[in-house]
Protein backbone atom coordinates (compact mmCIF):
# COMPACT_ATOMS: atom_id res chain seq x y z
CA UNK A 1 0.00 0.00 0.00
CA UNK A 2 1.51 3.44 -1.00
CA UNK A 3 0.56 6.30 0.92
CA UNK A 4 -2.03 7.46 -1.68
CA UNK A 5 -3.86 4.09 -0.78
CA UNK A 6 -4.09 5.21 2.87
CA UNK A 7 -7.67 6.28 3.94
CA UNK A 8 -6.06 10.10 4.47
CA UNK A 9 -5.98 10.65 1.27
CA UNK A 10 -8.88 12.72 0.15
CA UNK A 11 -9.72 11.01 -3.38
CA UNK A 12 -8.98 7.97 -5.42
CA UNK A 13 -6.56 8.89 -8.61
CA UNK A 14 -6.75 6.42 -11.38
CA UNK A 15 -3.09 5.66 -12.87
CA UNK A 16 -3.02 7.40 -16.25
CA UNK A 17 -3.47 10.81 -14.45
CA UNK A 18 -1.43 10.17 -11.33
CA UNK A 19 1.34 8.78 -13.14
CA UNK A 20 1.21 12.07 -15.36
CA UNK A 21 1.07 13.76 -12.68
CA UNK A 22 3.92 12.59 -10.07
CA UNK A 23 6.45 11.67 -12.76
CA UNK A 24 6.35 14.34 -15.54
CA UNK A 25 9.97 13.34 -16.86
CA UNK A 26 7.95 10.85 -18.17
CA UNK A 27 6.68 13.75 -19.92
CA UNK A 28 10.38 14.70 -20.99
CA UNK A 29 10.84 11.23 -22.37
CA UNK A 30 8.36 11.50 -24.69
CA UNK A 31 8.71 15.40 -26.16
CA UNK A 32 8.65 17.67 -23.53
CA UNK A 33 12.33 18.10 -23.67
CA UNK A 34 14.14 14.86 -24.12
CA UNK A 35 16.08 13.52 -21.32
CA UNK A 36 17.87 10.38 -21.85
CA UNK A 37 18.74 10.61 -17.93
CA UNK A 38 16.60 8.03 -15.81
CA UNK A 39 13.87 8.18 -13.37
CA UNK A 40 16.73 7.43 -10.46
CA UNK A 41 19.27 9.71 -11.94
CA UNK A 42 17.03 12.64 -12.69
CA UNK A 43 15.77 13.34 -9.09
CA UNK A 44 19.94 12.98 -7.97
CA UNK A 45 22.11 16.18 -7.44
CA UNK A 46 23.67 17.49 -10.54
CA UNK A 47 27.15 17.22 -11.17
CA UNK A 48 28.67 20.44 -11.63
CA UNK A 49 29.49 19.71 -15.39
CA UNK A 50 25.51 19.32 -15.81
CA UNK A 51 24.55 22.29 -14.25
CA UNK A 52 22.31 24.74 -16.92
CA UNK A 53 24.44 27.73 -14.87
CA UNK A 54 24.55 29.43 -11.74
CA UNK A 55 23.16 33.21 -11.15
CA UNK A 56 25.32 35.14 -8.93
CA UNK A 57 25.86 34.39 -5.69
CA UNK A 58 26.14 30.36 -6.62
CA UNK A 59 22.23 29.70 -6.75
CA UNK A 60 21.69 27.37 -9.31
CA UNK A 61 19.06 28.15 -12.27
CA UNK A 62 16.09 25.82 -12.22
CA UNK A 63 16.24 22.64 -14.74
CA UNK A 64 13.59 22.39 -16.76
CA UNK A 65 13.05 19.06 -14.87
CA UNK A 66 12.35 20.95 -11.51
CA UNK A 67 10.06 23.66 -13.32
CA UNK A 68 8.39 20.69 -14.75
CA UNK A 69 7.78 18.84 -10.90
CA UNK A 70 6.51 22.09 -9.29
CA UNK A 71 3.99 22.69 -12.10
CA UNK A 72 2.98 18.98 -11.29
CA UNK A 73 2.83 19.00 -7.58
CA UNK A 74 0.61 22.32 -8.01
CA UNK A 75 -1.61 20.57 -10.08
CA UNK A 76 -2.30 17.88 -7.42
CA UNK A 77 -2.67 20.69 -5.32
CA UNK A 78 -5.63 22.34 -7.14
CA UNK A 79 -7.81 18.96 -7.58
CA UNK A 80 -11.06 19.71 -6.10
CA UNK A 81 -10.96 17.21 -2.78
CA UNK A 82 -14.47 15.76 -3.51
CA UNK A 83 -13.34 14.43 -6.57
CA UNK A 84 -13.45 10.81 -6.18
CA UNK A 85 -12.43 9.17 -9.13
CA UNK A 86 -10.44 9.82 -12.17
CA UNK A 87 -9.23 7.64 -14.88
CA UNK A 88 -7.30 9.90 -17.82
CA UNK A 89 -5.02 12.89 -18.35
CA UNK A 90 -6.26 16.45 -17.21
CA UNK A 91 -5.66 17.92 -21.05
CA UNK A 92 -8.08 15.56 -23.20
CA UNK A 93 -8.90 16.30 -27.03
CA UNK A 94 -11.87 14.47 -26.33
CA UNK A 95 -15.25 16.31 -25.41
CA UNK A 96 -16.66 16.04 -22.22
CA UNK A 97 -19.73 15.33 -21.31
CA UNK A 98 -21.39 15.24 -17.47
CA UNK A 99 -24.85 12.89 -16.67
CA UNK A 100 -26.50 13.37 -14.11
CA UNK A 101 -28.09 10.07 -12.03
CA UNK A 102 -25.85 8.13 -14.32
CA UNK A 103 -25.07 5.71 -11.85
CA UNK A 104 -27.62 3.36 -12.60
CA UNK A 105 -30.76 2.77 -15.07
CA UNK A 106 -31.15 5.63 -18.11
CA UNK A 107 -28.25 7.75 -16.63
CA UNK A 108 -25.84 4.66 -16.76
CA UNK A 109 -26.81 3.89 -20.20
CA UNK A 110 -26.29 6.95 -21.51
CA UNK A 111 -23.05 7.37 -19.98
CA UNK A 112 -21.67 3.91 -21.42
CA UNK A 113 -23.24 5.29 -24.77
CA UNK A 114 -21.64 8.70 -24.80
CA UNK A 115 -17.60 6.98 -23.63
CA UNK A 116 -18.27 4.38 -26.94
CA UNK A 117 -18.88 7.79 -28.75
CA UNK A 118 -15.69 8.99 -27.83
CA UNK A 119 -16.92 11.63 -24.94
CA UNK A 120 -14.71 11.49 -21.46
CA UNK A 121 -17.14 11.24 -18.94
CA UNK A 122 -18.25 13.04 -15.33
CA UNK A 123 -20.24 10.83 -13.83
CA UNK A 124 -23.13 11.99 -11.22
CA UNK A 125 -24.79 10.29 -7.72
CA UNK A 126 -26.80 11.88 -4.48
CA UNK A 127 -25.68 8.98 -2.87
CA UNK A 128 -24.12 6.12 -5.04
CA UNK A 129 -20.71 6.45 -4.86
CA UNK A 130 -19.81 2.91 -4.96
CA UNK A 131 -21.83 2.60 -7.99
CA UNK A 132 -20.07 5.51 -9.40
CA UNK A 133 -16.32 4.43 -8.49
CA UNK A 134 -16.68 1.18 -10.35
CA UNK A 135 -18.73 2.76 -13.77
CA UNK A 136 -15.68 5.48 -13.82
CA UNK A 137 -13.42 2.30 -13.49
CA UNK A 138 -14.99 0.53 -16.39
CA UNK A 139 -15.21 3.44 -18.88
CA UNK A 140 -11.76 4.20 -18.12
CA UNK A 141 -11.92 8.18 -19.58
CA UNK A 142 -13.83 8.97 -16.55
CA UNK A 143 -14.78 10.64 -12.99
CA UNK A 144 -17.25 10.59 -10.35
CA UNK A 145 -18.75 13.23 -8.32
CA UNK A 146 -21.04 13.55 -5.52
CA UNK A 147 -23.75 16.35 -4.79
CA UNK A 148 -27.28 16.35 -3.80
CA UNK A 149 -28.88 18.22 -6.23
CA UNK A 150 -31.64 19.82 -3.83
CA UNK A 151 -28.97 21.78 -2.87
CA UNK A 152 -28.51 24.41 -4.81
CA UNK A 153 -24.94 24.93 -3.20
CA UNK A 154 -23.58 21.15 -4.53
CA UNK A 155 -25.40 22.13 -7.77
CA UNK A 156 -23.09 24.71 -8.28
CA UNK A 157 -19.66 22.34 -6.77
CA UNK A 158 -21.23 19.54 -9.08
CA UNK A 159 -20.19 22.22 -12.40
CA UNK A 160 -17.33 23.58 -11.21
CA UNK A 161 -15.77 20.46 -10.74
CA UNK A 162 -16.61 19.00 -13.90
CA UNK A 163 -15.78 21.49 -15.30
CA UNK A 164 -11.98 21.63 -13.11
CA UNK A 165 -11.41 17.98 -14.29
CA UNK A 166 -10.36 18.36 -17.94
CA UNK A 167 -10.67 21.73 -18.31
CA UNK A 168 -13.71 22.05 -20.56
CA UNK A 169 -17.85 20.94 -20.66
CA UNK A 170 -19.02 20.41 -23.91
CA UNK A 171 -22.22 18.34 -22.77
CA UNK A 172 -24.53 18.41 -19.89
CA UNK A 173 -27.24 15.73 -19.69
CA UNK A 174 -30.00 16.33 -16.85
CA UNK A 175 -31.20 13.05 -16.05
CA UNK A 176 -31.48 13.00 -12.76
CA UNK A 177 -35.21 13.03 -11.43
CA UNK A 178 -37.52 12.16 -9.31
CA UNK A 179 -41.01 10.70 -8.85
CA UNK A 180 -43.71 10.03 -6.66
CA UNK A 181 -46.43 7.11 -7.37
CA UNK A 182 -50.04 8.98 -6.15
CA UNK A 183 -53.32 7.93 -7.96
CA UNK A 184 -54.57 11.18 -10.02
CA UNK A 185 -57.82 11.12 -8.32
CA UNK A 186 -56.21 11.02 -4.95
CA UNK A 187 -55.83 14.95 -4.90
CA UNK A 188 -55.18 14.95 -0.82
CA UNK A 189 -51.92 13.04 -1.36
CA UNK A 190 -50.52 15.62 -3.41
CA UNK A 191 -49.37 17.66 -1.09
CA UNK A 192 -47.35 21.07 -1.28
CA UNK A 193 -44.34 19.25 0.13
CA UNK A 194 -44.89 16.70 -2.76
CA UNK A 195 -45.30 19.20 -5.24
CA UNK A 196 -42.42 21.40 -3.79
CA UNK A 197 -39.82 18.18 -3.93
CA UNK A 198 -40.60 17.14 -7.33
CA UNK A 199 -40.49 20.78 -8.61
CA UNK A 200 -37.18 21.44 -7.14
CA UNK A 201 -35.16 18.50 -8.68
CA UNK A 202 -37.31 18.17 -11.84
CA UNK A 203 -37.49 21.74 -13.02
CA UNK A 204 -35.03 23.80 -11.08
CA UNK A 205 -32.38 21.95 -10.55
CA UNK A 206 -31.90 21.19 -14.55
CA UNK A 207 -32.37 25.09 -14.63
CA UNK A 208 -29.50 26.03 -11.70
CA UNK A 209 -27.63 23.34 -13.82
CA UNK A 210 -27.46 24.78 -16.85
CA UNK A 211 -27.06 28.47 -15.35
CA UNK A 212 -24.08 27.30 -13.81
CA UNK A 213 -22.72 25.39 -16.56
CA UNK A 214 -23.53 28.26 -19.80
CA UNK A 215 -20.14 29.60 -19.67
CA UNK A 216 -18.12 26.22 -20.45
CA UNK A 217 -20.72 25.15 -23.14
CA UNK A 218 -20.39 28.59 -24.83
CA UNK A 219 -16.88 27.88 -25.36
CA UNK A 220 -17.39 24.53 -26.62
CA UNK A 221 -18.77 26.68 -29.70
CA UNK A 222 -15.36 28.17 -29.75
CA UNK A 223 -14.17 24.75 -30.87
CA UNK A 224 -16.40 24.03 -33.75
CA UNK A 225 -19.74 22.43 -32.43
CA UNK A 226 -22.43 24.19 -30.42
CA UNK A 227 -22.37 23.11 -26.45
CA UNK A 228 -25.32 20.99 -25.99
CA UNK A 229 -27.81 20.19 -23.33
CA UNK A 230 -30.04 17.23 -23.12
CA UNK A 231 -32.95 17.20 -20.50
CA UNK A 232 -34.29 13.64 -19.99
CA UNK A 233 -38.08 14.35 -19.27
CA UNK A 234 -40.94 11.87 -19.91
CA UNK A 235 -44.27 11.06 -22.09
CA UNK A 236 -45.92 12.15 -18.69
CA UNK A 237 -44.82 15.91 -19.44
CA UNK A 238 -46.70 15.29 -23.50
CA UNK A 239 -50.09 13.36 -22.21
CA UNK A 240 -52.13 13.31 -19.80
CA UNK A 241 -50.72 10.65 -17.58
CA UNK A 242 -47.35 9.44 -15.24
CA UNK A 243 -47.13 8.05 -11.92
CA UNK A 244 -48.58 11.14 -10.21
CA UNK A 245 -49.89 14.62 -10.95
CA UNK A 246 -47.22 16.74 -9.66
CA UNK A 247 -44.88 14.28 -11.51
CA UNK A 248 -46.61 14.93 -14.83
CA UNK A 249 -46.48 18.54 -14.53
CA UNK A 250 -43.22 18.73 -13.40
CA UNK A 251 -42.26 17.13 -16.99
CA UNK A 252 -44.42 19.18 -18.20
CA UNK A 253 -43.03 22.51 -16.93
CA UNK A 254 -39.32 20.42 -18.15
CA UNK A 255 -40.25 20.40 -21.82
CA UNK A 256 -41.10 24.14 -21.87
CA UNK A 257 -37.95 25.25 -20.26
CA UNK A 258 -36.28 22.95 -22.67
CA UNK A 259 -37.76 25.12 -25.48
CA UNK A 260 -37.14 28.54 -23.55
CA UNK A 261 -33.71 27.88 -23.13
CA UNK A 262 -32.99 26.73 -26.47
CA UNK A 263 -34.02 30.37 -27.85
CA UNK A 264 -32.36 32.03 -25.36
CA UNK A 265 -29.00 30.31 -25.70
CA UNK A 266 -29.10 30.10 -29.01
CA UNK A 267 -26.82 29.68 -31.24
CA UNK A 268 -23.63 28.98 -29.35
CA UNK A 269 -25.86 26.18 -27.37
CA UNK A 270 -28.47 23.79 -28.17
CA UNK A 271 -30.89 22.80 -25.96
CA UNK A 272 -33.31 19.32 -26.06
CA UNK A 273 -35.02 16.84 -24.44
CA UNK A 274 -35.96 13.05 -24.99
CA UNK A 275 -39.15 11.74 -23.20
CA UNK A 276 -38.81 8.10 -22.51
CA UNK A 277 -42.09 6.16 -21.59
CA UNK A 278 -42.12 3.12 -19.89
CA UNK A 279 -38.04 2.16 -19.07
CA UNK A 280 -37.10 -1.52 -18.59
CA UNK A 281 -35.12 -0.52 -15.06
CA UNK A 282 -35.30 -2.16 -11.51
CA UNK A 283 -37.84 0.38 -10.32
CA UNK A 284 -39.74 -0.47 -12.84
CA UNK A 285 -39.58 -4.38 -12.43
CA UNK A 286 -43.01 -4.26 -10.82
CA UNK A 287 -45.25 -2.17 -12.50
CA UNK A 288 -47.42 -4.88 -14.08
CA UNK A 289 -50.07 -2.56 -14.90
CA UNK A 290 -47.54 -0.40 -17.33
CA UNK A 291 -45.64 -3.14 -18.37
CA UNK A 292 -48.68 -5.20 -19.73
CA UNK A 293 -50.04 -1.80 -21.37
CA UNK A 294 -47.34 -0.98 -23.45
CA UNK A 295 -46.68 -4.70 -24.96
CA UNK A 296 -50.85 -4.53 -26.02
CA UNK A 297 -50.78 -0.86 -27.14
CA UNK A 298 -47.65 0.21 -28.27
CA UNK A 299 -47.00 -0.21 -31.42
CA UNK A 300 -43.33 -1.22 -30.89
CA UNK A 301 -45.22 -4.12 -28.26
CA UNK A 302 -42.51 -3.58 -25.39
CA UNK A 303 -41.30 -1.02 -23.23
CA UNK A 304 -37.93 0.67 -23.88
CA UNK A 305 -34.51 -0.74 -22.62
CA UNK A 306 -32.26 2.42 -20.54
CA UNK A 307 -29.66 1.63 -24.43
CA UNK A 308 -33.24 3.35 -26.52
CA UNK A 309 -33.45 6.16 -24.40
CA UNK A 310 -29.29 6.21 -24.59
CA UNK A 311 -29.09 6.43 -28.41
CA UNK A 312 -31.79 8.79 -28.21
CA UNK A 313 -30.04 11.06 -26.15
CA UNK A 314 -26.91 10.44 -28.31
CA UNK A 315 -29.06 11.13 -31.67
CA UNK A 316 -29.58 14.82 -29.84
CA UNK A 317 -25.76 15.39 -29.06
CA UNK A 318 -24.58 14.14 -32.41
CA UNK A 319 -26.73 16.21 -34.45
CA UNK A 320 -25.57 19.97 -34.07
CA UNK A 321 -28.57 21.38 -35.93
CA UNK A 322 -31.62 20.66 -34.17
CA UNK A 323 -32.45 22.66 -31.12
CA UNK A 324 -35.57 22.87 -28.88
CA UNK A 325 -37.14 19.54 -29.80
CA UNK A 326 -38.71 17.12 -27.27
CA UNK A 327 -38.25 13.90 -28.91
CA UNK A 328 -40.63 11.73 -27.70
CA UNK A 329 -38.90 7.72 -26.74
CA UNK A 330 -42.67 5.83 -25.86
CA UNK A 331 -42.31 3.29 -29.01
CA UNK A 332 -45.45 5.06 -30.61
CA UNK A 333 -47.90 4.73 -27.37
CA UNK A 334 -48.53 8.53 -28.29
CA UNK A 335 -50.20 7.32 -31.59
CA UNK A 336 -52.89 5.09 -29.72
Amino acid sequence: MTALDKPGWPFSVGPCLLHERLHPECLLRSGVGRRSASLRRSTQQPRPSTLEGRTPGGVRHRSAFTVLLSKAMSTISAIPKTLHFISASVKTPSPVALVTGSTSGIGAAIARRLSKDGFSVVLHSRSSAAAGHALARELGAAAYVQADLANDADRVKLIREAVAVWGRLDVLVNNAGISRVIPHADLAAATPHVWQELYEINVVAPFRLVTEAQSALREAATRGKPGCVVNVSSHAGVRPKGASIPYAATKAALNHVTRLLAVSLAPDIRVNAVAPGLVDTPLTADWTQAQQLWKERAPMRRAASPEDIAQAVAFLVDSDYLTGEILLSDGGLNLT
